[in-house]
Parts: structure tokens; C-alpha cells; sequence
């Protein structure tokens, strides 16, 4: 009986990781020392690396833990988008660390890319100094822009070489969010971490296209060996809250970027009502 009891205890503890979350479309963790995803919805395997393994890519993981992904500003690693990510709504979420430039540079760093007919979403350090972009563009949007963007200030003395930072970009039809390390920064001017469309927004359905780590290829003889790790990406096809977020960073640390976490505010009941602790829960209580 005991037995049957601990396998069953197993048997439950293997599922309930399995399906920890169904919305989850792809992961990539390169602990593998590997470019090829730990698990796809679509295709596994890069488009753009004939040799799947890491060889001088590997880069000590965050906090100096497991292995992540270094790549040059001239590569990309790139996948199937079809099966591995879904441009009606979802949340793009990754760990970054800059190796051999700072946000204060002039140019662009581009982290994450999704691109298909009538969608494409990246996510980015613009050319302009200590600013970080999620873009999405497309026909659907309403409005004269297509074209949108939430945006970041993200300071030089956060962003140190080898410094880990997590960023998850979160959309749906109703808007979009760019949450780095756990929360929504603070607004700084013209630079706000959330979008609201003005009418909601019918994405096309995944269709043949890629995602891709570090898309664009340099074209600047001075910047082309900038450096770039990657780790833990995750692509899911619903919005996490921010609560889901929050607690995937607070795995790793405390956050002290930007805002406060997001509390719900519960309502006040106008009349107090009396508790007895008796070890029941009255309707009323």
C-alpha cells in the first residue's frame, strides 16, 4: 500500500510538471550547450546554425548558473515561427546580459524578433541611448499609426557587462506591456512601458515565418563583434499577469528596477463584519 502510494505521489509530480503550463508554445534553455529548443510547438531546431552545438557560444548562465547563449552582433539564432509562437496575443520572455557595450551606446541591440506576413514584433535597444522598445507592426492596428511601440529607460549603471536583466513583452488585442526585471517601470517622459490600442486588434493567425535571438546582422565595421548573451526564452500564448511575472524573476532575486509590483486593491466593506474563530467560514465571513 505504502508503495502504490509513492509511485502514485510520482506519477502525479511528473504530470504536474508536464503540464505545469499548456500555453507555453516554446523554450530554449541552451543548458544542453545547444541551440536546439528544449521544447517547440513548430520546429526545434535553429534555421540559422547548421551545427546545432554551442562550441565557442557557451556562456555562463544567469548568476553564473547553467549555460546560456553568446552571440556576436553578426549572427542570429533563428526558428520556425509557425507552431512556436502566436501573433494574436502572448508573452516573449528572456534573461539578457550586454558583454561588451552599454546602453548608453549609439545603435541599436536587437534581443528578439518575430516576423511574419502582416506582423512583426521586435524587441530592442534602440539607436537612440538608454532606450528599450517592444514594437509591433501591422495593417490591423487601428489608426493612422501601424506602428507601436512600449518603451523603457534603462540606465547604464543597471546595465553593467555581464549584468543579467529579464524582459518579457506582453500582448493581446486590447494593448501592450514591456515588464523588465519582475515589474512595469516607471514612466520617464515620453518613454511608457504600456500601449493601449483604440480598438481591439485582430493579429493574423501564425502563419510561415521565424523568431529569432539577435536578428538583425550588423552592417557597422565598429559594432559588428559586439557581444550579447541570451538565456532562458520563453514564448507563451496568453498574456501573463503580472503577478506570473514577477514571481519567474523573483526566482532569481528581488527586483529593484522601476515601479513597485502590481497590488491589487481589494474594496473596503462599508460595515466591518464580525469574525468568530470558532475554525469555520460563515457566509458572511
Amino acid at each position: 500500500m505504502k508503495m502504490r502510494k509513492i509511485l502514485f505521489l510520482l506519477v502525479l509530480t511528473f504530470y504536474s510538471v508536464c503540464v505545469a503550463d499548456d500555453s507555453l508554445l516554446f523554450r530554449a534553455d541552451f543548458d544542453a550547450f545547444s541551440v536546439t529548443a528544449d521544447y517547440a510547438g513548430g520546429g526545434r531546431e535553429s534555421t540559422t546554425f547548421k551545427n546545432p552545438s554551442l562550441q565557442l557560444r557557451m556562456w555562463k548562465g544567469i548568476d553564473g548558473k547553467g549555460n546560456a547563449l553568446a552571440l556576436e552582433k553578426s549572427e542570429r539564432c533563428a526558428y520556425p515561427l509557425d507552431g512556436n509562437f502566436n501573433p494574436k496575443q502572448g508573452t516573449v520572455s528572456f534573461w539578457v546580459a550586454p558583454l561588451n557595450w552599454k546602453p548608453g551606446d549609439h545603435g541599436f541591440q536587437w534581443f528578439f524578433t518575430a516576423s511574419q506576413p502582416d506582423f512583426t514584433m521586435h524587441v530592442y535597444k534602440y539607436v537612440w541611448p538608454n532606450c528599450l522598445f517592444f514594437y509591433i507592426s501591422s495593417s490591423r492596428i487601428p489608426g493612422d499609426n501601424k506602428r507601436l511601440s512600449a518603451k523603457v529607460h534603462i540606465r547604464d549603471e543597471d546595465w553593467g557587462e555581464n549584468v543579467w536583466h529579464k524582459i518579457d513583452a506582453v500582448w493581446d488585442r486590447t494593448g501592450m506591456k514591456l515588464y523588465v526585471d519582475g515589474v512595469l517601470p516607471k514612466k520617464v517622459k515620453w518613454l511608457d512601458p504600456v500601449v493601449h490600442f483604440t480598438a481591439p486588434v485582430d493579429f493574423p493567425d501564425a502563419a510561415s515565418g521565424s523568431i529569432a535571438l539577435n536578428n538583425e546582422p550588423s552592417q557597422r565595421e565598429e559594432d559588428k563583434y559586439q557581444r550579447t548573451a541570451f538565456d532562458n526564452l520563453r514564448i507563451y500564448n496568453r498574456p501573463l499577469s503580472s503577478a506570473e511575472v514577477y514571481d519567474e524573476y523573483a526566482k532569481y532575486r528581488t527586483s529593484t528596477f522601476g515601479s513597485d509590483r502590481e497590488v491589487p486593491i481589494l474594496p473596503i466593506p462599508e460595515e466591518k463584519i464580525p469574525v468568530t474563530l470558532d475554525g469555520k467560514i460563515d457566509p458572511d465571513e
